[in-house]
């Protein structure tokens, strides 16, 4: 992490809540892409963020993340199918 990290919060002039938020989003980001727990995404440098995130690899990520999630909805849909049908049965 460089030393630059840090500045633009230096120059930061918004709420206190939002820079929180703003920050928090990043570390949950980090959390879900990288596979890491909070204290982990919360060392990455600010830097580090904004490389990964303008990188052809966020995207490839990001895709993977929404295919899997959409994958986990459509099973659900199906077992919620199969309840029903199965409870209108009886």
């Amino acid at each position: 992490m460089s030393r630059h990290d840090f500045s633009p919060l230096i120059a930061y002039k918004g709420s206190p809540e939002l820079l929180q938020n703003a920050l928090l989003d990043d570390a949950f980001v980090m959390m879900e892409h990288g596979k890491m727990s909070l204290p982990e995404a919360l060392k990455i440098g600010l830097s580090f963020l904004t490389m990964y995130k303008a990188s052809s690899s966020f995207d490839l990520v990001s895709k993977r993340l929404e295919s899997e999630h959409l994958h986990k909805i459509s099973v659900i849909s199906r077992l919620d199918a199969i309840i029903k049908t199965n409870v209108g049965r009886r």
